[in-house]
């Protein structure tokens, strides 16, 4: 774990560095998914069109994540995949 990581994003805002560290393992592990796990959640298998969905999952969790309280990158695929699909 990079300490330094998490001290700048407590240090960023108020939140206590237990919430900084869940912040950075669910953001850890956004950026962790594999192909197959994304082919799995929405059915695509051109890897081509995973890709740039996993790159828009991470984007929206960069954004999202400094207000959002997700326990696990699971709960922040329910949110993206419910505001993406709209």
């Amino acid at each position: 774990m990079d300490v330094s990581a998490i001290r700048n994003i407590r240090d960023r805002s108020t939140i206590s560095l237990n919430d900084a560290k869940r912040r950075l393992d669910v953001l850890n592990d956004v950026r962790a998914l594999s192909s197959g796990t994304l082919a799995t959640l929405t059915g695509h298998r051109d890897y081509t069109t995973l890709d740039l969905i996993h790159n828009d999952f991470i984007t929206f969790v960069n954004i999202t994540i400094p207000r959002t309280r997700y326990r696990t990158w699971m709960d922040a695929w329910a949110r993206f995949w419910k505001d993406d699909t709209k």
